[in-house]
């Protein structure tokens, strides 16, 4: 079987399924095999190699499934590297992004075994059409402007960075590339 890198992701609307999509995409570009798939999905990490969990903050926190797969999975990932996006600001003033790396920091060190061989808060997107229960049935919420704060050419560089990262990481570990 040929080693693979997982792109784990926790979305509630979408947006952060899409950005994992593309780092994922970005990775097979450079010869990795990767499968990308709902974080809630996995069962198991024996058949990879590397995790790259996507996950965005809401209200200070990663999202739910990013959390519970984090639990279910801490013995495999304690001995794997694992790289973590986060989604967050959906603008692109710098108080927001600060507050996305301290709450990021926050979420961390919840989970003090984890030793991300990369970590990237990457910006967000909002749209109110996409706004799921409860959400959908606050007023305020359906006036707010669509917002969207991904840069791709930085999420392309990120994920270009981490596939030489990953590589060496594999090499230092002793294992076969994980790159065919």
């Amino acid at each position: 079987m040929p080693h693979q890198v997982l792109v784990a992701y926790a979305t509630r609307f979408g947006s952060t399924a899409e950005t994992a999509q593309f780092v994922a995409e970005t990775l097979r570009d450079r010869g990795f095999t990767v499968e990308c798939r709902p974080a809630s999905e996995i069962a198991s990490l024996d058949s990879y190699e590397a995790v790259v969990l996507a996950a965005a903050l809401y209200m200070g926190k990663l999202h739910r499934e990013a959390r519970h797969f984090l639990e279910t999975h801490q013995e495999s990932l304690r001995t794997m590297p694992v790289a973590l996006l986060v989604p967050g600001p959906i603008e692109t003033r710098e108080k927001d992004w600060h507050s996305a790396h301290q709450q990021l920091e926050k979420q961390l060190a919840r989970y003090p075994w984890l030793k991300p061989i990369a970590c990237q808060v990457v910006g967000g997107t909002f749209d109110p059409k996409r706004l799921g229960f409860p959400w959908k049935i606050i007023p305020a919420l359906h006036k707010a402007p669509v917002a969207d704060a991904r840069d791709w050419n930085a999420i392309r560089d990120w994920a270009a960075a981490l596939a030489g990262t990953l590589q060496d990481a594999s090499m230092e570990r002793g294992s076969p590339a994980v790159s065919r």
